[in-house]
């Protein structure tokens, strides 16, 4: 994935679609190359039988995100007024 994939959220609507359509294909080719050349079990974000699952695991990623964001945030302590 590079900058330019990243980017793509910026675009309109289509380009957005074009560039997240590319990209899964890309990580499916990747999956299908390490079941067929490698016969390991690619990550389910690589493995195209566990494409319906997509949505799923990109919500919980973003909240392991979160979390992990609010894990810290919690132990910085808050500012105090002098007043």
């Amino acid at each position: 994935m590079t900058a330019c994939d990243l980017a793509a959220i910026t675009k309109p609507w289509e380009i957005q679609k074009k560039v997240a359509s590319l990209v899964s294909a890309e990580f499916f080719y990747q999956g299908d190359l390490e079941k067929t050349h490698l016969k390991i079990e690619p990550i389910d974000m690589m493995n195209r039988d566990k494409m319906s699952k997509l949505p799923a695991m990109q919500v919980r990623k973003e909240k392991d995100k979160l979390q992990a964001l609010d894990d810290v945030l919690i132990t910085i302590p808050a500012s105090r007024s002098t007043s």
